[in-house]
């Protein structure tokens, strides 16, 4: 990972930097970061909250 990561901020890979730098990235980033860090907090807390996904209660799907 990281010899990717200096290949491409060097210029070694252009084809490879330029599918890694596409902007259609980004929305999909944002999203998994987001996810992280929910989950994040959720571990941290430990709590027993219910799921709650698009407005659903996961313990009453369950």
């Amino acid at each position: 990972m990281a010899h990717i990561i200096y290949t491409c901020g060097t210029g070694g890979a252009p084809v490879l930097n330029g599918i890694l730098s596409w902007k259609g990235w980004q929305p999909i980033s944002k999203l998994t970061y987001q996810a992280c860090l929910i989950h994040l907090l959720e571990y941290i807390s430990g709590s027993d909250m219910p799921q709650i996904i698009a407005g659903h209660d996961m313990a009453r799907i369950n």
